[in-house]
């Protein structure tokens, strides 16, 4: 949904929008994810001792285009246990030599040299930014009180 070609047309017909952002192919998102920030809750957590289920910031990218980096810490969390569970299991098999190489959630944590695989720990250590996150580009103002 979100091509160059599809933002320039809804930008054209001056739409509102609010579009997700593929954080790992987008050079622009890979950006505003480094960026270290302060987060502000937006959405309350009802029963509990944490004041916010999920947190955000507000990027702008040369006083053009404005993206709104979310975070869950329940979902981080749940991003690192799921990585740590296949990254240990790679470990093994690779021990082994039994890799499951057409395995897509396996493979990006490998990396080969020659006919062997072994676990990339550059790409583990990339893949922990993105734990929890997510990335969208709007043109609507809805921003958190401390923001303002």
């Amino acid at each position: 949904m979100i091509s160059a070609e599809t933002v320039k047309e809804v930008e054209l017909r001056k739409w509102s929008y609010i579009l997700g952002v593929r954080m790992r192919s987008s050079t622009e998102a890979k950006a505003v994810v480094a960026r270290a920030g302060r987060y502000a809750g937006v959405h309350p957590r009802a029963m509990t001792r944490r004041p916010f289920a999920a947190e955000s910031e507000e990027v702008w990218v040369e006083d053009a285009r404005r993206y709104v980096v979310c975070l869950n810490e329940d979902q981080a969390t749940k991003d690192r246990h799921d990585r740590e569970a296949v990254v240990a299991r790679c470990a093994m098999r690779s021990a082994r030599r039994q890799v499951a190489v057409g395995n897509k959630g396996y493979r990006k944590y490998l990396r080969s040299g020659g006919k062997q695989f072994a676990v990339d720990e550059d790409k583990i250590e990339e893949e922990a930014r993105y734990d929890g996150k997510w990335v969208l580009t709007t043109t609507w103002i809805f921003l958190p009180r401390r923001w303002r």
